[in-house]
């Protein structure tokens, strides 16, 4: 607007100008001796002194209007610095060469929690901690026109008296001489961010330990189930002596005594071998032994061997397998305790109704086992944890069912080495169908895998 009304101005003077010489060269052209040579050559030149007084003011007419123009840019670009200042995100503060505070946008107000006022004229080194004081003082001598400063920490204080920790970054100006005349100071409060950095040290540190006591835990798992199983071994086979070769010198409830004896240290034999199994498995120093052997001959004598445990219950085992032999080449021991695992659960969670074992070959290189039941079932939002070790529905000391919740854990350790899946079909009241599709011909013994891995819930 100030640079329209300047052109305007130097036009109607210039203008009047032209109208004053054009009116002495009108007078001049009729007086009397305007016909005189020397008087009309003289006529002539001021004839070509207003040209070029014509030709000047164009010149200073668009010169005039470069500047405005170069005045307006200036100042759009002084209005969108302000504006960015302002509406920065962060604190940004310019100082002197000696670091006293000239300017502070909005954000360097909210960090510091005061007034502009309490800034401006202020030396920034007296915000800082004293044990930084040094190492300030070192950054102001190194400033470097040419480069900015790489981002460092540094501990301030609010004019209030509080102490927080920021990332300071520095940027010089310099002047046509080429010396520094202004700092730019760019302060971002870095305090839920130290926050966050202890508290991630401080859960790294947890992990750390709790890594550690895992391997406590479970090389204490192993050990003490390895010391405990050579003295079951023992118990285990006194029973055994006394109820075979002595059976006739004992009435019935010394009999009835030592078999409670015998089962009890069948059931503690196999809790300790499932301890040392999970050990293993986590430690992966589980290896197959593979062998070929007929997978229908093996589901029937799991089948057998479970059958007194059903007809107690009253419950219906039904073994579906065809009369067409199926070879496998796997581990057989490891197969058979996968689906002791997977039957001895279906009787124990079913009051009544049937137990069915089907073997299918799904493919000429894959085989199929489904273990179903009728019944409590399972809440489709424990499908997930149903593979976890030491994980059961019921978790209270007096639970309806026992157990330790490590048969399925580690079956679905066994299926992944065996490079097989397990999945899980179920919902409460409904039974449940445990698939495990395994390949026919294992190739060799695969690495161990912790029993959580890549199990399927459907």
């Amino acid at each position: 607007m100030e640079s329209q009304r300047g052109e305007d101005n130097l036009s109607q003077h210039l203008d009047i100008v032209h109208q004053q010489a054009d009116r002495l060269y009108s007078t001049a052209s009729k007086l009397p001796n305007a016909q005189d040579q020397q008087f009309g050559k003289q006529l002539v030149e001021l004839r070509q002194v207003l040209s070029e007084l014509r030709s000047t003011e164009e010149r200073l007419i668009q010169e005039h209007q470069a500047l405005s123009s170069a005045y307006e840019s200036v100042q759009d670009l002084c209005k969108q610095y302000q504006e960015t200042f302002d509406l920065a995100p962060d604190a940004y503060l310019i100082t002197d060469c000696s670091g006293t505070i000239e300017a502070a946008n909005p954000t360097a107000t909210a960090v510091f929690r005061c007034h502009r006022n309490d800034l401006v004229g202020r030396s920034l080194s007296s915000l800082i901690a004293p044990h930084h004081q040094p190492f300030f003082r070192t950054k102001l001598n190194q400033v470097n026109p040419m480069r900015r400063e790489r981002e460092w920490e540094v501990c301030l204080q609010r004019p209030t008296g509080e102490w927080f920790d920021a990332a300071v970054t520095i940027a010089a100006n310099q002047d046509g001489a080429g010396q520094v005349n202004r700092l730019y100071w760019l302060v971002r409060d870095i305090t839920v961010r130290k926050e966050a950095e202890e508290h991630m040290r401080q859960v790294q540190v947890q992990n750390v330990e709790l890594v550690e006591s895992d391997r406590i835990k479970q090389q204490f798992m192993a050990t003490v189930s390895h010391e405990l199983r050579t003295p079951m071994n023992a118990i285990l086979g006194f029973s055994d002596l006394l109820l075979r070769r002595f059976h006739q010198q004992y009435d019935p409830q010394q009999i009835n005594m030592i078999e409670r004896i015998f089962n009890n240290g069948k059931h503690l034999l196999s809790l300790i071998e499932n301890l040392l199994d999970v050990s293993k498995l986590r430690e992966n120093n589980l290896q197959l032994r593979n062998q070929e052997f007929d997978l229908v001959e093996l589901v029937l004598e799991a089948g057998k061997e479970i059958r007194p445990l059903a007809t107690r219950k009253n419950l219906d085992l039904q073994v579906e397998v065809g009369q067409v032999p199926i070879p496998v080449t796997n581990d057989r021991v490891r197969l058979r305790q996968v689906m002791m695992n997977l039957l001895s659960n279906a009787v124990k969670f079913s009051d009544q109704g049937v137990i069915r074992i089907e073997v299918q070959q799904v493919a000429d290189d894959r085989i199929s086992i489904t273990v179903s039941d009728t019944g409590i079932g399972i809440d489709p939002a424990h499908h997930s944890q149903v593979f976890r070790e030491f994980w059961q529905v019921e978790q209270s000391l007096n639970r309806a069912y026992g157990g330790t919740g490590l048969g399925l854990a580690i079956s679905a350790g066994l299926v992944k080495l065996m490079d097989g899946t397990i999945t899980v079909e179920s919902d409460l009241g409904q039974g449940a169908v445990f698939r495990v599709e395994l390949p026919a011909q294992l190739q060799s013994p695969q690495s161990p895998q912790s029993p959580q891995t890549k199990v399927e819930v459907l």
